[in-house]
């Protein structure tokens, strides 16, 4: 007769059968490494997502301080959370015993053209007021002052004299137009040599510069995309559209120096040596407030030597003719990218001898203001050892046209992108090889921020505070940024996904290496 059997026997013969069959298929398979688990996280189906939600028309083009990308900062926020990285709210939880972000909120003094700006010149006992917009504008970096002096002319070729008393130099710049480092320099030397103020002779060369840019006298273009309905919506006004264009010239000047305008040549024709000159250039500050999001990672041996990793989320907003500019690869990809590398990172974290902090930055369109934050708060957001040692930045990476991936930056001295070489193959990157190449052209110059404009980056940022930095970054010709045509179909969120398992890779191999003679800390140059 045959005997039922129990439930309770059944389930103990199940298990032991489940049990049975975990061991066996264990046995058979060979353990997957810790860094191959990590790598395997990184999804182009997430970047997919993220990328389309970053450059949609509702982010309104994420320019910066506006409400879409306080908007933009929400969603990275939210899919850090979503990959099990909590938000705390003391920084320096950030380089703690697990992964966490952290808001970090700073504020940028910015400046704008006051009311009480004044230029008139005497001659042979006639006055001759000059209007402002038309005849002259102030230069950004000028303090307010009021100065009464004697007009010294002088060419810019010629030895610089050491000036009498409340003199003001009359300058006539030869060739094509400076940079806004070299203008600030100029004024620097002059003030130097006693001069109380300065008049450079440009016309238009030295009125577009981007230390010359007023609501007053913006560009048609630029006036249009402020009276748009679009531009209106998203709080585009003249005024901001001008304190984000001056804030990259307060990147190269380290300081308010004496009062500096651009002068019209008709104007300043009729003026002679030893005409007197009354002028006053009167600029007022404005806070304007912006939010880095950073996530930490804590290294085991040397957590107070950091790596780095970077890219921004703001974008340029609305154009005039009321397209939004979406931003998708430049640099959606490269926000996509970061949250895919964090997720890994927090998967591999006890693979890291030094910490490693990734880092979302806004004001990156307005003159770098989020890295330049991020360094100058450093010892108060992690602690006074700490220091970051190596850099790298993303921006636009998922344009797939069959041309290299190019390497901005680095030096021979200590050659980042070396680093990435050994990891350029097909099974790391679990598809096409990116050919990483090193651009042809070294732009950790700052002042080749508007003649390279789609590699100016915040890696620059890092490179003036002395640490070794790069970029990563699209195709032999950055193109045109912003672009209007810059939507999420012109990307391949595969590719961005092979970009996110290369950085990953050398982040391990930068945050892992054993000896310091490898990788010899490098602290800010503040």
């Amino acid at each position: 007769m045959r005997r039922m059997v129990s439930s309770q026997e059944f389930r103990c013969a199940a298990a032991l059968a489940v049990a049975g069959l975990l061991w066996s298929v264990g046995c058979s398979r060979t353990p997957v490494p810790p860094v191959e688990r990590a790598a395997a996280l990184i999804s182009a189906d997430r970047i997919e997502r993220n990328g389309r939600a970053l450059s949609d028309d509702d982010m309104g083009g994420r320019y910066y301080a506006s409400p879409e990308a306080d908007s933009a900062a929400a969603l990275v926020l939210g899919e850090l959370r979503a990959l099990h990285i909590p938000l705390v709210q003391r920084s320096e939880n950030v380089l703690g015993r697990h992964p966490a972000c952290f808001t970090h909120h700073f504020s940028v003094t910015l400046y704008r053209l006051g009311s009480r700006n004044q230029l008139v010149g005497r001659h042979g006992g006639a006055e001759r007021p000059a209007e402002l917009g038309h005849d002259y504008v102030p230069l950004v970096f000028s303090r307010r002052a009021a100065v009464t002096g004697r007009v010294v002319r002088i060419e810019d070729d010629t030895p610089t004299p050491r000036f009498p008393p409340d003199a003001v130099a009359l300058v006539t710049l030869p060739g094509p137009r400076p940079a806004n480092a070299d203008l600030y320099a100029r004024v620097r030397s002059l003030e130097n040599r006693g001069a109380a103020a300065v008049l450079f002779e440009g016309d238009g060369r030295l009125l577009s510069l981007v230390s010359a840019v007023y609501p007053s006298h913006l560009a048609a273009e630029q006036h249009a995309v402020s009276d748009s309905p679009r531009g209106a919506a998203a709080n585009l006004t003249a005024d901001r559209m001008s304190l984000a264009s001056q804030s990259r010239a307060w990147q190269d000047a380290e300081s308010p120096t004496i009062p500096a305008l651009v002068v019209r040549s008709s104007w300043a024709d009729r003026l002679q040596t030893g005409d007197l000159v009354q002028l006053r250039a009167d600029i007022e500050p404005e806070v304007s407030l912006g939010q880095n999001v950073l996530v930490g990672f804590r290294g085991k041996d040397r957590p107070d030597e950091v790596v780095v990793l970077a890219a921004n989320y703001d974008h340029a907003g609305i154009n005039a003719a009321g397209d939004v500019l979406n931003g998708a690869n430049d640099n959606a990809s490269g926000v996509a990218a970061l949250v895919e590398i964090a997720a890994a990172l927090a998967a591999a974290q006890d693979e890291l001898q030094r910490s490693v902090v990734v880092a979302f930055f806004s004001g990156s369109r307005a003159g770098l203001q989020g890295s330049e934050a991020l360094l100058r708060d450093w010892s108060l957001l992690f602690s006074t050892a700490s220091h970051p040692v190596r850099m790298i930045g993303l921006r636009a990476i998922g344009r797939d046209d069959g041309n290299p991936l190019l390497a901005v930056g680095g030096t021979p001295q200590d050659d980042l992108f070396a680093r990435f070489e050994p990891h350029d193959r097909r099974e790391e990157l679990l598809g096409p090889v990116l050919a990483v190449q090193r651009a042809g052209d070294e732009t950790n110059d700052v002042s080749r921020i508007e003649i390279v404009p789609g590699r100016g980056s915040d890696h620059l940022s890092f490179v003036r505070a002395g640490i070794p930095a790069l970029l990563l970054t699209d195709g032999m010709d950055p193109g045109a940024l912003p672009n209007p045509a810059d939507d999420w179909k012109t990307v391949n969120a595969a590719k961005i996904a092979r970009v996110a398992r290369l950085v990953f890779r050398t982040t391990l191999d930068l945050a892992g290496a054993p000896a310091p003679a490898v990788l010899p800390a490098a602290a800010p140059k503040r």
